[in-house]
Parts: structure tokens; C-alpha cells; sequence
């Protein structure tokens, strides 16, 4: 579906991404001040996963093939004019000059200065362009986002990362191509608690266990003879009290 989105907005992101300040999950940027501000947050039981993996130091797995996010990104927007066409977008930030290594006593440190970075790929979700009221309350999964190495540029719905070093995922959300020709609006919205490290494979055994806890697909992970013996757990965190 992205016979509407057009190589001139693509450029146009590129542009706006590396323009853009940084914004926190609770602001947003309004390019038009009579415009209303679109708002967009993390699905609650979503957020509450990230908060619980960012606790122990998240880290994600990037591999030439390419690997999805865990946990995934899922998100409801709010305040999109119905009649307008909006395109959802994600790249990642590198967000330190550091490069980390993992200890097994202090965790995550930074060891070194941060490798050059290569130009971060852009996610463009699948189902959009899409009307606003089509996205209006609705939560949005980035669930088929994947992360690899250079050896995955250029690859379909792949964003390049660098190994041990830090990163956090920036959400775009760009109205259609026929209205940027009469004027850019655009939002970028990031949350703290989604940076993770890139490795090759986990260091921490609480992350790896973690992962496998939560993640319904990561079972191969376990020995065989766990396999079936360990029931899978809901990815849905009790908010009572929070």
C-alpha cells in the first residue's frame, strides 16, 4: 500500500530526521500552530513490557536475515483528521557516542568511543498511507519491524544497526504526499523506555531469560526437553497499582 508514498516524501523524512529535535513520549512538534496536535502513546501493556525489560538493560539481536523487535513497538494514535492520509514511519536514533560492553558484575558500560554510523533505514508501516479515521483509537503494531546488520541493507522492512551500541526507536508520522506539496507536517514521537543495546546475542542471562519468558517464538532458545514442559506466558503485565 504505498502506491501513494512518493520517493519526494521519502526524501522529505530524510530530511526531517536528522532536522528534527528530540521529543519525548509526552511532547510532540506542531510544524502549524492552528493545527490540531495528533498524539500518539504506547498500547498501556505494551509500555509496561518495555518498562519491565528496560529495568535489566534491553537488548536486541541483529543478524544479516534480520531480526524483529522484542518486545514489538504497538501504539494508538489520537486528534487525526479523519479525511487527511497519514504514513507511519520508524527509524532508529542512535542515542550515545559509546560504544558498551557487558560486564558480568556492573551490566552495560561504555568501553569506547562510539564506531561511525551508517544512515539508519526507515520502516514504513505496511498499512499506511491510511486515512485518519482509520488509525484514529486503534492500536498499530510495528510487529514485522526488523534490525540487522550491514549485510541486511537494503533488504525490505530491515533498519542496519551496529553492534554494542545504543539506540532508541523515533515514530513518524507524516500526513500523505499530496498534501506535502503545499506543506510539510510531520510529528516524531520517541519513549525512553525503548532504547535497548544491539548484540550479536544476549549477555545478560536475565535478558535471555526474560525473552524467553515472554516471547512466545523464542521457545527454540530453551533445550528440547523444556520445550514442551514450559508453558508460554501472556505478554500482558498486571497494571494493578501502577
Amino acid at each position: 500500500m504505498l502506491e501513494n508514498f512518493s520517493l519526494e516524501t521519502f526524501s522529505l523524512v530524510g530530511t526531517l530526521t536528522r532536522g528534527l529535535k528530540k521529543i519525548s513520549s509526552m511532547e510532540t512538534l506542531d510544524p502549524a500552530a492552528s493545527r490540531v496536535v495528533p498524539v500518539l502513546r504506547l498500547v498501556k501493556d505494551n509500555e509496561l513490557l518495555w518498562r519491565k525489560f528496560h529495568s535489566v538493560g534491553t537488548e536486541m539481536v541483529v543478524t544479516g536475515r534480520g531480526r524483529c523487535l522484542f518486545p514489538s513497538i504497538v501504539v494508538t494514535l489520537h486528534g487525526l483528521d479523519p479525511e487527511r492520509s497519514y504514513t507511519l514511519m520508524v527509524d532508529m536514533e542512535s542515542i550515545s557516542d559509546q560504544r558498551y560492553t557487558y560486564m558480568q558484575e556492573q551490566g552495560w558500560c561504555p568501553s569506547a568511543p562510539a564506531r561511525q554510523q551508517q544512515s539508519s533505514g526507515v520502516y514504513i508501516h505496511a498499512d499506511t498511507p491510511a486515512l485518519g479515521a482509520e488509525l484514529n483509537e486503534k492500536a498499530v503494531s510495528f510487529k514485522m519491524l526488523k534490525i540487522c546488520t550491514a549485510n541486511g541493507i537494503g533488504k525490505k522492512g530491515m533498519i542496519p544497526l551496529t553492534r554494542m551500541h545504543k539506540y532508541r526507536p523515533r515514530i513518524h508520522l507524516i500526513q500523505n504526499a499530496e498534501e506535502l506539496k503545499s506543506k510539510l507536517c510531520s510529528w516524531t514521537f520517541c519513549f525512553p523506555e525503548t532504547e535497548f543495546i544491539a548484540v550479536g546475542h544476549y549477555h545478560s542471562k536475565k535478558m535471555k531469560k526474560m525473552k524467553i519468558e515472554y516471547n512466545p517464538y523464542a521457545k527454540g532458545a530453551l533445550p528440547r526437553s523444556r520445550r514442551q514442559k514450559t508453558p508460554q506466558r501472556s505478554v500482558v503485565i498486571d497494571s494493578k497499582g501502577s
